[in-house]
Order: C-alpha cells, then sequence, then structure tokens
C-alpha cells in the first residue's frame, strides 16, 4: 500500500465536509456564479462530484482489481452533473455527495490491498494504460482541484471590492 494511502483516505473522507463548509448557506448567487462561458458553478462541481462518486474513481479501482486483462475503462460522462443536479437544492446535493463518499470510503477501506494491487493497470479511454495507484492519487487530486476551483469562484465574488489589495491575491488573476 502506499505510504501516503492514509493521508489519501483522511482527504478523501473529508473533502464533503471541506465544501459544504465552505457553500452551505450563502447565496444563490454565490452558489451560481461561474467563471465564464463554459464554466462551472460551485453547486455544478458539487453535482458533478457526486456523478464522479456513482460512476468514476471508487469504480474504476474495483474493475481494476478485479480484471487481470487490463479491463477498458468507461468513459467518464462529463454531462451527467446537469441531470443530477435537475430540481435539487445544493444541500441535497451535498447530502448526496457525502453518502455516495462515505460509502465508497468504507468499500475501499475494507478492501485488503497490497502493493501490487496498486500496479494493476487498465487501458482508460483517452489516457492510455493508468494503473490503481493513478487512480486512487488522482481521486484525491480531482477533489482538490475541485475545492480550489470552488474557492477561486468564491474569491471572485469579491475581485472589486477588495481594491489595490487585488496585485496581492493571486487567486484572483
Amino acid at each position: 500500500m502506499p505510504a501516503h494511502f492514509s493521508n489519501s483516505i483522511h482527504i478523501l473522507r473529508n473533502t464533503p465536509n471541506v465544501i459544504s463548509s465552505l457553500l452551505y448557506n450563502l447565496d444563490e448567487s454565490f452558489i451560481t456564479a461561474d467563471e465564464g462561458e463554459n464554466t462551472w458553478s460551485p453547486i455544478t462541481i458539487v453535482a458533478h462530484l457526486v456523478s464522479a462518486e456513482r460512476s468514476n474513481f471508487y469504480q474504476r479501482i474495483i474493475l481494476t482489481l478485479n480484471n487481470n486483462n487490463q479491463p477498458n475503462l468507461p468513459p467518464f460522462d462529463m454531462d451527467a452533473q446537469a441531470r443530477i443536479m435537475e430540481g435539487k437544492t445544493l444541500a441535497q446535493l451535498l447530502t448526496e455527495f457525502e453518502e455516495a463518499r462515505n460509502n465508497n470510503i468504507s468499500l475501499i477501506s475494507s478492501l485488503v490491498l497490497t502493493d501490487n494491487d496498486f500496479l494493476n493497470t487498465a487501458i482508460h479511454p483517452t489516457l492510455g494504460t493508468v494503473t490503481i495507484g493513478n487512480i486512487f492519487s488522482a481521486w484525491v487530486a480531482h477533489d482538490l482541484s475541485h475545492i480550489a476551483q470552488i474557492a477561486r469562484i468564491l474569491a471572485k465574488q469579491y475581485k472589486n471590492e477588495v481594491g489595490a489589495f487585488a496585485e496581492f491575491l493571486n487567486i484572483l488573476k
């Protein structure tokens, strides 16, 4: 098992709480703000994370673990979040994300994975050969990327009010 496995599980376990803490009870204008055309708002990002929990990282790890013949990983549906968020509040989506993540963390924590398991390979539809270790690490980095994205979107809501301090705030650039 990779040396950073416990840190990774810690980050994965805490991501729903981090995102919920940032977004819960914010005005609609903040949770629906985006960074321009073809970008996502915080509520869309949460719906995307729900989608990823239902059909991406954990499921790809299990498919690769259970198949010794380099399985072809299914493509990730990058439009699923629109269907998932339809008619739902941010609070509902945050609950769905937390429940799905807790389930996946419980399942992966119950596995007895060896160092060799993390070397098992699969064929990603765009990237080619990837290992379980790659998929697992990408899961963590994906969370952190979207936490940073949400923080950036929220920070930009203050862009006009920070005045000259904008020079020192890289998140606004």
